[in-house]
């Protein structure tokens, strides 16, 4: 049985979408009605809007062989960490956008997949860093994009940390994050800064004690148009979402986790 919120809980001012926000209590209360129907979904929005006009690109590939960490052209492509680290000391907004290869882009026959911990620095310096695959908006297919933890449990980390100070906003489209395996919190995702998950998939990942898709630690977080399913908490709670602080999620389903349940409040 399906639990679905009206979508009257989003409304619009002045040309920007308003979508409600999950309290503490009510993210409890959420949690408590989940138990009973078995899964969420919630009323589906457009994705949300770039934050400000780009002011850098770069580009990252899951067959990168540069080294570079400050230029990231189409024609020699970074690694995503390297990216991440070029985009974090910026001072605008930076798009990173994934492909298979120079202006190749991700696709069902062709997934790019890109392994390991893809931190956000807390040094970050930028306005805004958006993550998303090529011809992001025009083909979701976020099967096609893989951020991959590929953690075991000699070397537990999270798939993607975002540490960056509260005046850094992330951003993170139509991608599949997976394979986070954490000894402590926050498997997929660790989020302590402002973040923004669209038209994504967290699915896969494990935390030993609380939130094994996602840990909203001490950050602002917005989830919209997204799945988190089949992620696991083993000893704890919130297999698929713990939130620590503030944290909006709509036009998502929040479902079938393995273990600890579909959402917590810490």
């Amino acid at each position: 049985m399906t639990l679905r919120l009206p979508a009257g809980s989003i409304r619009r001012f002045g040309g920007y979408l308003r979508i409600f926000s999950i309290s503490t209590a009510g993210l409890v209360l959420l949690g408590s009605l989940i138990g009973i129907f078995g899964s969420l979904v919630l009323p589906s929005i457009a994705s949300a809007t770039p934050l400000l006009p780009a002011s850098v690109m770069l580009y990252a590939s899951p067959n990168s062989t540069s080294s570079s960490t400050t230029s990231c052209p189409r024609s020699t492509p970074c690694t995503l960490p390297n990216a991440i680290t070029a985009a974090s000391g910026d001072s605008g907004q930076v798009i990173i956008e994934l492909e298979h290869s120079s202006g190749t882009a991700c696709s069902a026959s062709s997934v790019c997949t890109f392994i390991g911990d893809q931190p956000i620095p807390s040094s970050a310096t930028a306005s805004s860093i958006i993550i998303e695959p090529m011809g992001y908006s025009s083909n979701l297919t976020a099967s096609a994009t893989v951020l991959d933890g590929n953690n075991t449990s000699i070397n537990p980390g999270t798939t993607l940390t975002d540490s960056a100070s509260s005046s850094v906003k992330v951003a993170l489209n139509d991608v599949t994050v997976e394979g986070g395996n954490s000894s402590t919190y926050g498997g997929g995702i660790a989020n302590g800064g402002i973040m923004t998950i669209t038209d994504s998939t967290i699915s896969g990942n494990s935390a030993i004690y609380a939130g094994g898709g996602i840990f909203n630690l001490s950050g602002n977080m917005t989830v919209v148009d997204s799945t988190i399913s089949g992620n696991s908490a083993d000893f704890g709670r919130g297999g698929g979402i713990v939130n620590a602080d503030t944290m909006t999620v709509a036009g998502s389903i929040v479902a079938d986790q393995t273990s600890g349940g579909n959402c917590a409040v810490d």
